[in-house]
């Protein structure tokens, strides 16, 4: 495990401020998991940056925009094939009470001391893992509403839903997951008149729950991994693109 220095940590926050294809940044957000390890997910500012990396890259993978960016108010930007620049504002729900650098941390004492990792693998009720949508959908709505706030209402805003193990041993993941889908739009309701789209990513699929102050069924997924982090293929690039790539993961096969 290795935190990122100043230096690197400023070179990749440049990079992915850059607009670039979506699966290169799905790679660059492999590239940080790989280098960082456990500190992927809790060094201060960055491992925020590879969560957020991971939600804009399924985003615009499985919305099939044409490129993606990171960046501060908004978190992500996407450009369409139509031209169109969208915005979208990125939180993470995950259920109540988990302190999970607190997790990560005591996992590297345990691993430096030769000993094993301990994983956290919980059954969460729905009741209970469904409150955490609802709380960061109320969380980004007193924000957006916050005197001075930076949040425009053509905004969206895209919820990275990461609880525990939904449901409980007795019931199929299906069965769970059907009662999360049938409820998610009323637990996120109170956003709908604030951002201009709400979408929840959540088991590698993209549910558009609210669009325009409408209630929306739209799913797109699951997403699928890539075994090429290249792709497309080096015909289908500009030469914008393969440039960026050669620049960051080096020539390709």
């Amino acid at each position: 495990m290795a935190l990122l220095s100043k230096s690197a940590s400023s070179a990749w926050r440049a990079i992915l401020a850059e607009f670039m294809l979506p699966t290169h940044l799905k790679a660059c957000v492999n590239c940080l998991h790989t280098l960082m390890a456990d500190d992927f997910v809790t060094q201060n500012g960055d491992g925020r940056v590879g969560r957020e990396g991971y939600v804009a890259s399924a985003f615009a993978i499985l919305t099939n925009a044409l490129k993606v960016r990171l960046g501060d108010a908004p978190d992500c930007e996407v450009l369409t094939y139509d031209g169109e620049v969208l915005a979208y504002e990125i939180s993470e729900a995950m259920e109540p009470g988990r302190a999970r650098t607190r997790e990560y941390a005591d996992n590297k004492v345990r691993l430096a001391a030769g000993g094993s990792r301990v994983e956290k693998a919980e059954f969460i009720s729905i009741e209970v893992a469904c409150s955490s949508l609802r709380e960061i959908a109320e969380k980004k709505v007193a924000k957006a509403t916050k005197p001075g706030s930076a949040y425009q209402k053509t905004w969206g805003l895209l919820i990275y839903f990461n609880p525990g193990f939904v449901g409980d041993a007795n019931e199929s993941a299906d069965s769970a997951r059907s009662k999360v889908e049938a409820r998610m739009a009323d637990d996120v309701e109170i956003a709908k008149g604030y951002f201009s789209e709400v979408w929840v990513l959540w088991h590698e699929r993209l549910y558009l729950l609210w669009k325009d102050g409408l209630r929306s069924s739209q799913i797109l997924g699951p997403l699928v991994d890539e075994d090429d982090e290249y792709a497309p293929e080096d015909d289908d690039l500009s030469d914008e693109d393969r440039e960026f790539r050669e620049r960051i993961f080096g020539p390709g096969d």
